[in-house]
């Protein structure tokens, strides 16, 4: 009866501890397995692993509870599965010790845990994204523009996603692409590369072993973007973790990429004319103010006006006017070099300042005009009523001089005014302090 009752105890304590662990063992002093329980254990025959190193299970560099002499308690490491698979698993381990007091070996006892470790990690790395985005949506509400909201977007996306570089990169068929914004070390694309070009989803690859992501943003504003990331080679790849914050990270930029487009736009509209794309007046007078505050502001300033320019609204109509208005435009902008200005002043009225320019360089300027208008205006009218041409006015400015531009202007709109009262498509110069107006033909 005795005998059967601690029977019946011993096995209710072993029912105990195989309900409330997934692995019972002991090893000895050497670490190899002495007792394994139950059977099978990790897919495992006990057989098979009884007088084998116990640290065979043990995946990677994790720590190791099957070594050492001392107790631990909820020490979690991964192990490995006769599968190959990988189960995370939290030990407790206890020292055996002799009759005489000497360490002989371990025991202990472990459950899986690797669900819960899975969510745990889900919702740390969820909560990691979570603050790097709080941190990102702080810094860009401390931002004005938009051009700075994305710079200081890829500022915090970098350290997050652990990169050496990220760029947004521009494509444009059949051209080069372009990096419109860089933060961190460059990483050398070309366009004849088919996978950047070609591409309309996301993409990981490595690169010449660098670990690369390159998310699309499609068109916008047509204009196509794209979100490009590195890390240093042979850097860790993309997790899950990494690709589900670069999505966001990515969509947060294609909305801050096209408020930058229309910032861009917008500055675009209040810079220029809207029929010919040149500088307005408001424009024109500002850059002008900033060249002739350098030191070496001298040049000259034309002003031209179109000649019979209402009768040929009057009789071809406004859409003819147009077109003439972006003849001369272009005209215009053929004869100034990258460091000139050339605006629309308003109506029929434009201003070009020649940087540098002399008396001479700035007459033989006006001549070549006049002579290019009168080959490529005439043809606008009728034969039979009066021809486009230009009346230009010349105002030059030494250097020295501390004239504003709007006595500059005044200058130059008074000289148009004499060339017009001498006859019209000629030039007339004003050389300041220094000569009286002279008037002179297209020719001159």
């Amino acid at each position: 009866m005795l005998t059967s009752t601690l029977l019946e105890s011993r096995q209710r304590w072993q029912d105990f501890a195989h309900i409330g662990a997934d692995l019972l063992f002991e090893v000895d002093a050497g670490g190899c397995f002495t007792f394994l329980a139950p059977d099978p254990v990790l897919g495992y025959g006990v057989d098979e692993l009884i007088g084998r190193p116990a640290s065979m299970l043990v995946a990677g560099r994790g720590p190791d509870p099957f070594r050492g002499d001392l107790a631990v308690h909820d020490l979690k490491t991964w192990v490995i599965r006769a599968d190959g698979s990988r189960r995370c698993m939290a030990f407790r381990v206890s020292r055996l010790w002799s009759p005489m007091g000497m360490h002989i070996g371990l025991r202990g006892s472990a459950h899986d845990i690797t669900t819960g470790e899975a969510l745990e990690a889900a919702a740390a790395a969820a909560l990691r994204r979570t603050a790097t985005l709080d941190h990102l949506l702080h810094r860009l509400r401390n931002e004005v523009s938009a051009v700075h909201q994305v710079r200081a977007a890829l500022s915090a996306i970098l350290p997050a996603l652990g990169c050496t570089g990220i760029a947004v990169v521009r494509t444009v068929p059949d051209a080069s692409d372009t990096a419109i914004h860089n933060i961190g070390e460059p990483f050398h694309w070309t366009s004849s590369r088919p996978w950047l070009r070609s591409r309309k989803d996301t993409f990981l690859i490595t690169e010449g072993g660098t670990p690369l992501a390159v998310l699309p943003h499609g068109e916008q504003n047509g204009r196509s973007t794209m979100l490009v990331l590195w890390r240093p080679p042979g850097g860790r790849n993309w997790s899950q973790d990494d690709q589900d914050f670069a999505h966001s990270a990515s969509e947060l930029l294609r909305v801050l990429l096209g408020t930058e487009m229309q910032e861009q736009e917008l500055r675009r509209q209040a810079r220029t004319d809207a029929l010919t794309n040149l500088l307005n007046r408001r424009s024109f007078l500002a850059e002008l103010s900033a060249v002739m505050a350098c030191g070496d502001a001298g040049g000259a300033l034309l002003f031209t006006d179109l000649d019979n320019f209402k009768h040929l609204n009057d009789t071809l109509g406004h859409e003819a006017g147009d077109a003439a208005l972006v003849k001369l435009a272009n005209i215009l902008c053929d004869a100034v070099r990258p460091t000139d200005l050339v605006a629309r002043f308003g109506g029929d009225e434009f201003v070009l300042w020649l940087h540098g320019a002399s008396s001479a360089v700035a007459t033989a300027r006006a001549a070549s005009i006049l002579s290019t208008a009168a080959t490529s205006l005439g043809p606008l009218c009728h034969h039979e009523g009066p021809k486009l041409s230009l009346s230009i006015g010349i105002a030059v400015r030494a250097a020295a001089d501390i004239e504003t531009p709007v006595e500059l202007l005044k200058r130059a709109d008074a000289s148009m005014y004499a060339a017009k009262r001498a006859g019209r498509a000629c030039w007339c110069l004003d050389e300041g302090t220094r000569t009286t107006t002279s008037i002179a033909g297209p020719t001159a």
